[in-house]
């Protein structure tokens, strides 16, 4: 009896441990989970033990990542935390900072060389071998909307990277910084995501255009409509609690049909996934292996192009059905040929390659462009 009344002694310490005996039950009972729609990516599984990874390490530092990932009600404690972090007045959450007018950044602060020159060289090798290949990178929010920065962010030098390796490749390279900069004051970048937006895309599309010596139709002429209520990557970061939310303008583009890994699907958008959170992915169905867009044939088009991209391609693809009859995009995160192959055997007018800054240095796919 006595031991039972120290124990209440301490009434914090009989507190903590409750809390930790809950969670951990908690944990244990709840099923884990596949996807977070929050922050929309898949969420850590339970790793594989085999002994080489223990030794190794992998399965201890998996395993943390699975723990983290799993915990029980992470999603209400991100909000607490998005939440207690504005109320004592941080500029960041997440890496990601907070700017002006609602705007947000990734937080980056110096270059990755390494990979940036493994990319590089892979992107190098395809030009030489494809004449008709053309390269663009499209610069990041952060290197375009200076001014909506708080002073003193962390920015990597982006044209850097293009003064180092693009400079040499003379007309098979289209710089995006002038002309996205041009329009700085526009809304080219969304607020809540990491994208830039349909109209931040075309403004990209009529350079590149011009640079190609196509025609780029006027923007005033294209039929759109709009999609409220966008909460993109960086909000599901942070849930910062008083985000302005971002307007999706989309373009509906005259087309025959579009293929998805070799199945059709209906219209450039997915019109149910405009209904959920991560409305960007309605943008050609997500990213994908291999998309094919198909349009009429009409005086002026030529015949076909191929861009190889990321997820900001997404945005700007629809805009060159106007000049081509065909324009092809390969995604090589998620797609299964090899591109050598594949260009061996199928032909294209033009061949675009087009990745942000990000990804050229982070993303480790982009090997296969030479090989």
């Amino acid at each position: 009896m006595n031991k039972i009344k120290a124990i209440f002694k301490y009434p914090i310490l009989l507190l903590f441990a409750g809390f930790i005996y809950f969670f951990s039950i908690a944990d244990v009972v709840t099923p884990d989970r596949l996807f977070s729609s929050a922050e929309n990516r898949n969420l850590a599984q339970m790793p594989k033990l085999t002994w080489n990874e223990l030794i190794n390490g992998d399965f201890t530092s998996d395993f943390e990542t699975y723990v983290n990932d799993q915990f029980f009600i992470r999603d209400t404690w991100i909000d607490i935390k998005a939440k207690s972090e504005t109320a004592l007045g941080k500029i960041e959450n997440n890496d990601i900072i907070y700017g002006y007018e609602g705007y947000s950044f990734i937080k980056r602060s110096v270059n990755n060389d390494k990979q940036t020159a493994s990319n590089m060289a892979a992107v190098k090798k395809l030009l030489a071998e494809r004449g008709n290949a053309v390269l663009a990178l499209i610069p990041s929010a952060a290197s375009i909307l200076t001014d909506y920065l708080p002073a003193g962010s962390p920015v990597a030098d982006e044209t850097a990277i293009e003064n180092e390796y693009c400079t040499d490749l003379g007309k098979q390279y289209i710089s995006l910084f002038e002309v996205l900069q041009d329009f700085n004051d526009e809304y080219i970048y969304y607020r809540t995501d990491h994208h830039w937006t349909t109209l931040g895309a075309y403004y990209a599309y009529d350079e590149i255009c011009e640079q190609l010596e196509l025609q780029a139709p006027e923007l005033e002429d294209l039929p759109s409509f709009t999609v409220e209520n966008f909460f993109g990557s960086h909000y599901r970061k942070t849930k910062r609690p008083d985000t302005l939310a971002d307007t999706i303008t989309l373009y509906d583009m005259p087309i025959t049909d579009i293929e998805i890994v070799g199945k059709e699907v209906s219209g450039l958008y997915n019109m149910e996934q405009l209904q959920k959170d991560d409305k960007y992915a309605a943008i050609l169905h997500d990213n994908n292996g291999l998309t094919v867009i198909n349009s009429e044939k009409a005086e002026g088009k030529k015949g076909s192009l191929l861009i190889l991209k990321d997820s900001y391609g997404n945005s700007i693809a629809p805009f060159f059905t106007a000049n081509y009859e065909s324009v092809s995009l390969i995604d090589l995160r998620y797609f299964n040929t090899s591109l050598a192959q594949w260009l061996n055997e199928n032909e294209y007018d033009d061949i675009l390659v087009l990745y942000n800054f990000d990804s050229i240095q982070d993303e480790k796919a982009l090997y296969r462009l030479g090989r």
